[in-house]
């Protein structure tokens, strides 16, 4: 009696292997992309590479990546906004401003993060952000920042730059 060509626990992990050295030989930038079932997850996770590495053309990519990923992405976002690191919580307002309006209700995460950033570029990047995504709930902040006395030129242009593209009678999201 013949058995069953049943596939055995060997053969799962050879199967296994082989799928795991296909997708180590591809480039990075393919694997993230490939990864269909959670594509802001590769897109993700080459970001953390690009953040170890200094890789900036990675971080780009990463970023496109997460904005073509749409809502799906909010998730790593929201954590690359609470990152330690500087470059991060810049990557993910670009990439929320990217969204549009994919990106809901986030402009109240990004409000809390600009009252919590102590860093300078960050600021101005949040705050771009938030002029990209058009909601009248920025503007209180938006002023705050343009009639202080504490708040350097830049930020001031960029609170500026960014009121003037919130049109009247705008989503409060």
């Amino acid at each position: 009696m013949t058995r069953a060509a049943t596939p055995s626990r060997e053969d799962h992990v050879a199967s296994d292997a082989r799928s795991l050295r296909r997708r180590t030989m591809q480039p990075r930038e393919e694997q993230a992309a490939s990864e269909s079932s959670r594509p802001a997850d590769g897109y993700f996770r080459l970001h953390l590479e690009a953040m170890a590495t200094g890789d900036f053309d990675k971080r780009q990519t990463a970023g496109l990546g997460l904005i073509a990923c749409g809502r799906q992405s909010l998730p790593y976002l929201t954590r690359m906004l609470a990152s330690g690191d500087a470059r991060s919580r810049e990557d993910a307002a670009a990439v929320m401003a990217g969204l549009g309006e994919q990106a809901g209700d986030v402009v109240g995460l990004l409000l809390a993060a600009l009252r919590a950033e102590t860093d300078v570029d960050v600021q101005d990047g949040i705050v771009v952000a938030l002029g990209a995504l058009k909601s009248d709930a920025a503007i209180p902040a938006l002023i705050d920042l343009i009639t202080s006395p504490e708040t350097d030129s830049v930020t001031r242009e960029c609170a500026t730059y960014s009121l003037e593209k919130i049109p009247a009678g705008s989503p409060t999201s």
